[in-house]
């Protein structure tokens, strides 16, 4: 059962164009019914470079994602997001799949704040795509995000993903996949914070993503989320302190199952 699950998975990795769609591997965003636009941590180089501007000292993370409970169907990522006088720099790798099946990422991003309410930011990204036997498929794609403080509870953010379209070196020249996400982050108590984002792609229906975060004590904070295209539910919970966080996230999906998530970020002291 499982080998023909495994069989039927990849025959629709197999044929999606070339994107990042796998190689995102954020245990929190996972937690929360994958959203995180408002994220203002390390964990935004993977979904919004706009909020890397808001980090004032070297953040690490490391970050592992299954699917399915498929050993072959697992990512590997880590960030590394430097804070600069002029902004701050990171560097974004994730590697999904296995020998018959590879898909990586190398992104450089960069966010910067405009004001004290309104930040920017910009990343850069290398997807590279190689099915055993056949040549590899590569191409340089971009995305283009801003962060709002609205009020004093209040982030609103929105992400453009290939805004400009971009084509792929294969022989059928297809394009990477056109996507924007926007939405707000309320923090309605100081234990309590709610998330609602909507995606669109240019070929997939519109999806709502919603989170809610709950710091039960001191250090540990639970995470519960839905998303509407594909349905998942989502949970996890996080041990975080000043400088370490540790992240559990699970999703389940209708038909195929659960998939699992793991995060790890460490802030080095300021200088």
């Amino acid at each position: 059962m499982k080998k023909w699950l495994l069989t039927a998975i990849c025959c629709v990795l197999f044929s999606l164009k070339l994107s990042a769609e796998n190689l995102l591997t954020d245990a929190k965003s996972a937690a929360l019914g994958y959203s995180g636009v408002t994220f203002t941590d390390v964990h935004a180089g993977f979904i919004n470079p706009a909020g890397l501007a808001s980090i004032n000292s070297t953040s690490i993370l490391i970050s592992a994602q299954n699917k399915y409970a498929i050993a072959k169907l697992s990512t590997l990522g880590m960030v590394t997001a430097i804070p600069t006088k002029f902004g701050c720099i990171s560097a974004v790798i994730s590697q999904f799949g296995n020998q018959a099946y590879v898909e990586q990422s190398f992104a450089l991003g960069f966010g910067k704040k405009l004001t004290d309410k309104l930040s920017i930011g910009i990343k850069l990204n290398y997807l590279d795509q190689h099915i055993e036997g056949y040549n590899k498929v590569n191409a340089i794609g971009a995305s283009i995000g801003f962060l709002s403080t609205v009020a004093k509870n209040l982030r609103a953010g929105i992400v453009l993903t290939n805004p400009v379209r971009v084509k792929t070196n294969s022989i059928f020249q297809e394009q990477l996949k056109q996507q924007i996400t926007g939405g707000f982050s309320w923090q309605c108590s100081k234990k309590v914070s709610l998330l609602l984002e909507l995606e669109g792609k240019n070929s997939t229906p519109y999806s709502i993503k919603s989170g809610l975060e709950y710091h039960i004590v001191d250090h540990f904070i639970f995470r519960f989320g839905y998303q509407q295209y594909p349905q998942l539910l989502t949970c996890g919970f996080a041990y975080q302190t000043s400088a370490l966080a540790v992240a559990i996230g699970v999703s389940q999906h209708p038909i195929l199952g659960y998939s699992s998530h793991l995060s790890i970020s460490y802030q080095l002291p300021k200088r």
